[in-house]
């Protein structure tokens, strides 16, 4: 039976299902709820520091981020409220306490999921990951991973899961929920294993198939392929083998059109860790750094020398190519607690990007300080974009901003 679904990660794979369920009590409960927290927050820091170790930097930041989150105000006291709703952890027992923590996850998550930035969106299965981690820890009860290699079929893979699978035993993964900006589907690529996500029916149609194949270039999951599937996956593999070399000779030509017009090839970046992955595809620069990524997923804004740090980061790596850093672009449409913005139902009318320097002058003004620290002494001057500027005004604060941090 063939299912197609959004391809997440290139590549053709074929192995048996695996099924990542949790398994057995693998240890003693914790049932105090801030004690559990504790103990995953450790447990992500430590998986981070491992998958750096590994030479993947960026996976290691998913990590990282998920370790705050497991200690997020919202996430423990949501699930204390539901807790103390039944009874308290004495009277729900670690199976209560587990739920109790799921539930919050899955609120605050549905949350995310809403979210017209599908980016953002895609960080939901962060939030439930943690929040299964955390019920896990409570309860005493462990994912069984595999024990050969695999493909992982689920509704949604908890990244940390993912990475915690050992070497070799993951061979590509479908989801029946889930997208191609997914930690998931993120970590699978960096793994170089084949993923396709947003399989409908994928579980149900699974009817005890040991055997499934995937082709993650075009989102297609054969189960209990026939010969003649195999064949046709073995040139599907073949001819993904062929475009990616091809691809790799053009990394590092400029870019041009077939009739010589010089065309710069500019990548958008989040995170300062992406630097490094659009040099290697021959990225000639980055058109736009997007910044909210320093400012989510935490309790409190960046300081001035977190910033600083990011941007340099970014600056070194590409030298005397242009690198544009967008100021913060951050409305109502995204959870971010410390700047105590209103729910708005349209975001890009109210009070986003550019607009918060009028309420929060110090936030714009120490990002403007930060880029000005990062790009002293450097040969290319880094380019600042400002986001949502619809008025004289609006330029205006731009400018200020600007004199203020150089002052």
């Amino acid at each position: 039976m063939e299912l197609r679904g959004v391809p997440a990660a290139p590549g053709v794979a074929i192995g048996p299902v695996w099924r990542p369920e949790r398994g057995h009590v693998a240890e003693a409960p914790i049932l105090d709820l801030r004690a559990a927290a504790d103990r995953a927050a450790a447990d992500l820091t430590a998986l981070a520091a491992r998958v750096r170790a590994a030479g993947r930097e960026s996976d290691a930041e998913i990590f990282e981020a998920q370790a705050v989150m497991a200690l997020d105000p919202m996430l423990l006291d949501g699930a204390e409220e539901r807790l103390n709703a039944t009874g308290g952890p004495g009277v729900a027992g670690p199976d209560g306490t587990a739920a109790a923590v799921e539930g919050a996850a899955r609120e605050l998550a549905s949350t995310l999921a809403e979210l017209p930035d599908e980016l953002l969106a895609a960080r939901a299965a962060d939030v439930r990951d943690v929040g299964g981690r955390i019920a896990r820890i409570v309860s005493g009860r462990a994912i069984a991973l595999p024990d050969r290699p695999s493909i992982a079929l689920a509704e949604d893979l908890p990244p940390s899961v993912t990475a915690e699978i050992p070497d070799g035993l993951l061979l590509g993964i479908a989801l029946e929920r889930g997208s191609a900006v997914s930690h998931a589907a993120i970590l699978a690529r960096g793994l170089g294993i084949p993923a396709v996500v947003a399989v409908q029916g994928l579980l149900a149609a699974l009817d005890g198939a040991a055997t499934v194949a995937l082709d993650g270039g075009a989102g297609r999951v054969v189960l209990e392929p026939s010969p003649a599937e195999r064949a046709v996956l073995d040139a599907a593999a073949a001819e993904h083998r062929r475009a990616a070399d091809a691809a790799a000779a053009l990394a590092g030509e400029p870019g041009r059109t077939k009739d010589g017009h010089r065309v710069p090839l500019l990548a958008n970046i989040g995170r300062p860790e992406d630097a490094q992955r659009a040099l290697d595809a021959g990225a000639e620069g980055i058109g736009l750094f997007r910044t909210e990524f320093l400012f989510v997923g935490r309790s409190d804004a960046p300081s001035e020398d977190e910033q600083v740090a990011a941007y340099r980061a970014v600056l070194d790596a590409f030298g005397a190519r242009p690198v544009v850093i967008r100021l913060l672009d951050i409305g109502g449409d995204k959870p971010v607690p410390y700047l105590h913005l209103a729910r708005e139902d349209n975001p890009f009318l109210g009070v986003r990007g550019l607009r918060l320097g009028y309420a929060d002058r110090a936030l714009l003004l120490t990002q403007v300080r930060a880029i000005a620290r990062a790009g002293a002494g450097l040969a290319t001057a880094p380019h600042v974009m400002a986001p949502m500027v619809a008025t004289v005004e609006d330029v205006e604060l731009v400018r200020s901003l600007v004199e203020e941090a150089f002052a």
